[in-house]
């Protein structure tokens, strides 16, 4: 069989068509040479089955070789479909095994009340007694976050001790959890539930929620099935949930009548009585449903305190970053419709997963910084922790809206600066002829003759199109981009306009690398954990001058609400509290790799930023992250030696 690295390291080979060497391998995966070529030695018997296999060149390095397309791909579909589902798929990384042993505990706990031994799980696992106690460690510490205790007992093994709320929610997370893009299949839910039982309930729910005009998607009406069957399992096993704190608040509200007839119906089909406190979490999921509203703006239908709540929200963000997005309605609004779940769900620790996390993070970084500070707000209003899945769901409706703000303030467009020698009539025309062409490309910020260049400020314009020939050094104009064009703007000029726009609008990490420095460059550093590298990089910013001592607060401040890690061996520690006089990133390169947050980490980006550019940045960062996604590319960043290799492979 196939295991996770292995499958890795077939991902890495398949979209490369020229050898890669072993080291750059077994940097990527986090393996030794010896471990890799016996990687590669077990894909290479799977593999030659389908007539394929990982070819080796001395002095040049492994190739993937496949001779029959259809059959290796309908192959290594089975193979992520084993990996990802497959109930008999044991598994062989310490990441892996973590979320085996929770599984099967919660399973044991939810279907018979009784835990586990540790020789049970060796034998389960293959491993030894060693390496499971160091895979508990870890199966604590992510229990710990569902406030439940990992305990040994002499008789059942190891066990769970926690509320039945917080074991509940723990059993969602883990084993019945499905994402918006997901399938709703019913029949992955089986080897739990009796299907007999899924369908009764199923009716139940569908009869009570059409009486009721209920509006649901289907996501949450998967999830309060799912609900209602644990409830029901729970309950026969004498596991019963305390009385919430906001009980009389629920008794209230129109979802109450509607969970009360839900458990009605239930003790009348199936003798099953559920007890008052069940009828108030049914209650609770009704009102986390995600309603789907196509009616626009204009019908919203929510208690003012939620678009206060924004209104407040939307005012903080002004302050701490400076960027107003109170003119937004579009914002305000779906934010509202958000927040009116979320907060119910923060309220009552009603976990929810995003499967979409790490890319949002990947490819929104700005308006996940702004959703880390709006997660705090919201935490000293409610007194409960906004967890990262709920930080990235916020983070979407601000990605939209600084999408919308680039848009409307033109700041996605080339802004150019006109230089002409031929009087106002030639200028109006050059002018006239580009807005028609470029409109959605170039914003012309003005029109001069070459005498006025020097008295424009240079921050104010991208690029310059001149019909007369500009001595660079005399205005001091090396770092920017000119095209010379014909006075009547002839359509050799439009072609080659066309060309230049494209050039210099997707360039974006050109601006990137203007803030890094040699100085602040280290490469080949050999420390030993997050702290340690986190200390060593903000000290030399602070060195430098680039920061103040009293900053550093805000970047552990900012770790500490969700890891900057981004996958692929990279994190990008940054801090959103402060606002330096100069912007400047410190890049660390380290020797091995050390644990970040979940994942392994060896290329640190530190960057302060502005808070004038931190609008611009989300652009830079889009191209930033395109570039570090590639797994090759970052595998030689991570081994160069000096600055200059450093820039010239990231450009």
């Amino acid at each position: 069989m196939i295991n996770k690295k292995e499958l890795k390291i077939i991902s890495f080979l398949l979209d490369k068509n020229h050898h890669i060497t072993g080291d750059e391998i077994s940097n990527f995966i986090g393996v030794s040479s010896k471990t890799l070529r016996s990687y590669i030695r077990n894909i290479n018997q799977e593999l030659r089955k389908i007539d394929s296999n990982i070819a080796c060149v001395k002095g040049r390095g492994y190739i993937l070789e496949i001779n029959n397309r259809k059959s290796f791909d309908n192959e290594l579909l089975e193979l992520y479909e084993e990996d990802i589902s497959s109930k008999s798929f044991i598994p062989t990384t310490h990441d892996g095994r973590v979320v085996f042993i929770i599984k099967r505990l919660l399973l044991l706990e939810l279907k018979y009340n009784k835990g586990i031994t540790h020789n049970e799980l060796c034998d389960l696992l293959f491993i030894g007694l060693t390496t499971l106690k160091t895979d508990l460690v870890v199966v604590k510490r992510k229990l710990r976050k569902f406030q439940i205790e990992l305990l040994k007992d002499g008789v059942r093994g190891v066990t769970l001790k926690g509320n039945e709320e917080d074991i509940r929610s723990c059993i969602s997370y883990y084993i019945f959890n499905r994402f918006e893009n997901d399938i709703i299949n019913l029949n992955s839910i089986e080897m739990i539930f009796e299907k007999s039982s899924i369908e009764e309930m199923e009716c139940i729910l569908i009869a009570a929620i059409n009486k009721n005009n209920i509006s649901i998607t289907d996501i949450s009406f998967y999830n309060l099935l799912i609900h209602i069957l644990i409830a029901i399992k729970r309950v026969k096993n004498e596991n019963t949930l305390a009385k919430p704190l906001f009980a009389d608040e629920l008794q209230e509200i129109y979802e109450y009548k509607v969970a009360k007839e839900i458990a009605n119906r239930i003790f009348k089909e199936t003798k099953i009585e559920l007890p008052e406190e069940e009828i108030y979490y049914i209650t609770q999921h009704l009102c986390t449903r995600k309603i789907i509203n196509d009616n626009g703006e204009s019908k919203l239908d929510l208690n003012d305190q939620y678009i206060k709540m924004v209104i407040e929200i939307l005012n903080h963000v002004e302050e701490v970053i400076g960027i107003d997005f109170r003119k937004d309605k579009s914002l305000i609004w779906s934010l509202a419709i958000h927040l009116k779940a979320s907060i119910t769900r923060i309220k009552y620790d009603m976990h929810i997963a995003n499967d979409m996390l790490s890319e949002i993070k990947k490819n929104y970084p700005f308006a996940y910084k702004i959703s880390s500070i709006i997660a705090q707000y919201i935490e000293s209003i409610i007194e409960k922790t906004v967890n990262d899945d709920e930080i990235g769901f916020i983070c979407l409706h601000f990605a939209a809206a600084l999408e919308r703000m680039k848009n409307g303030k033109g700041e996605i467009k080339l802004r150019t600066l006109i230089v002409c020698a031929s009087g106002l009539g030639t200028s109006m025309i050059i002018s006239a002829k580009i807005k028609r062409e470029f409109s959605n490309d170039i914003d012309i910020v003005k029109i001069i003759p070459l005498n006025e260049l020097s008295q424009v400020d240079k921050k104010s314009y991208d690029i310059i199109l001149s019909t007369i020939k500009i001595n660079i050094e005399e205005y001091k104009l090396e770092d920017k981009k000119i095209m010379y064009i014909s006075p009547i703007f002839k359509s050799s000029d439009l072609s080659l306009l066309k060309e230049f726009i494209q050039e210099n609008t997707e360039d974006h990490l050109l601006k990137f690398l203007e803030f890094t420095e040699e100085e602040l460059f280290f490469p080949e550093k050999n420390l030993k954990s997050k702290e340690d590298i986190l200390n060593f990089m903000l000290n030399e910013m602070v060195k430098k001058s680039f920061i103040g001592e009293e900053d550093k607060e805000y970047f552990y401040k900012r770790e500490n609400i969700s890891s900057t890690e981004i996958g692929n061996f990279i994190a990008i520690p940054h801090a959103i509290d402060i606002s330096p006089k100069i912007s400047k990133v410190c890049i660390l390169i380290n020797k091995k790799p050390v644990k970040w947050e979940e994942e392994n980490v060896r290329l640190v980006i530190l960057m302060s930023i502005e808070k004038e550019l931190y609008i611009e940045f989300e652009s830079i960062f889009e191209n930033l992250y395109s570039v570090l996604s590639d797994e090759e590319r970052v595998s030689k960043l991570m081994n160069v030696r000096n600055y200059k290799d450093f820039i010239k492979l990231l450009r």
